[in-house]
């Protein structure tokens, strides 16, 4: 019978043979030990000059020296961000504001809305009323201002009758450009498309009202600057509770009711250039041919915004949902 002692004994001779085996494996791979070159454990992080992953791989912190390795094709930026304009355009405020808002968009405005005028003077016994005169391009800008001012003081929800009222609580600058009757009757006969062949045009286009103004503006953002080298792609909500087939219900987002807009902007200065207003199933294959609009909704919407970015070898992003296999 083995006496406790005995095995005791063995136990001991057992753990100096494998700490004898660990030292003696130690040695084969990490050379000979001493108390100058301390091990990595006992060395601070901040010390270190890599990191080691989970799987005992070593990441250098420094990133390798590449000045004489030649750039992979795909990573050379063919179209660096830039502005077109040169030095004969303007430099003021409403210089620039021209440059995507341009006279030929005002002109089809113009050219709409008086059709629309003389259509609605039309119902009126004296049609010399000075509200129901045509609008010319001076009244026309004084009127888009006269709407920016409403998004400046938060009037936009206010009611007509307290932005003109002159018993001191208006505001002084409607007043000065024109009466209330004028900027309801422009804003009840704005137009921006010819009413005649709109019916027509909405077999294809369900935007037709719109889509020229539309599509002009956002043509003029891409030809006025070049965006950098990452660009992002998201949906963007724009509060509205009105009338409208396009309004949507979007329970995340803080107005929660609205027109769905799918945007791309430069993800370094967040400027506006591309976008396409979502009107229902079908809208994100615009444009896209046969074979690209068999892939997932999201998969569209990408390949749609980044139609005009197409081999220049920008860098996109995008959240999980927008993300697919078939974008590789």
């Amino acid at each position: 019978m083995i006496s406790e002692t005995t095995l005791y004994q063995k136990s001991a001779i057992t753990t100096q043979v494998l700490i004898l085996i660990y030292l003696t494996t130690r040695l084969q791979y990490s050379g000979t030990i001493s108390e100058s070159s301390p091990e990595d454990d006992d060395v601070p992080l901040s010390r270190l000059g890599y990191y080691r992953g989970k799987n005992k791989y070593k990441w250098s912190k420094t990133p390798a020296n590449r000045s004489s390795v030649r750039t992979p094709q795909h990573n050379i930026i063919l179209r660096v961000p830039t502005s077109n304009l040169t030095e004969n355009d303007g430099k003021e405020p409403y210089d620039l504001w021209k440059q995507y808002i341009d006279d030929d968009m005002l002109l089809e405005i113009i050219t709409r809305t008086n059709s629309k005028l003389l259509e609605y003077r039309s119902r009126f016994t004296n049609k010399d009323r000075p509200e129901l005169q045509n609008v010319d391009m001076d009244e026309l800008l004084a009127f888009i201002g006269l709407l920016m001012y409403s998004a400046v003081f938060k009037s936009n929800h206010e009611h007509a009758d307290f932005i003109f009222t002159t018993d001191g609580i208006g505001r002084e600058v409607f007043q000065c450009v024109m009466s209330k009757n004028r900027f309801l009757c422009l804003l009840h006969c704005l137009r921006f498309d010819n009413a005649v062949d709109r019916a027509q045009r909405k077999e294809t286009d369900k935007l037709a009202a719109i889509s020229y103004i539309f599509n002009r503006f956002v043509s003029n953002c891409q030809r006025v600057y070049n965006i950098s080298q990452y660009a992002t792609v998201d949906e963007m909500l724009v509060p509205f509770r009105g009338r409208s087939f396009l309004m949507i219900y979007m329970p995340n987002k803080p107005a929660k009711y609205g027109l769905k807009l799918m945007c791309l902007c430069d993800a370094e200065i967040g400027y506006f250039y591309n976008c396409y207003i979502y009107c229902g199933k079908g809208s994100d294959g615009e444009s896209l041919t046969d074979e690209e609009k068999k892939f997932m909704v999201p998969t569209q919407a990408v390949l749609h915004l980044t139609q005009p970015l197409h081999g220049s070898n920008k860098n996109i992003t995008c959240d999980n949902w927008f993300t697919s296999i078939q974008q590789l």
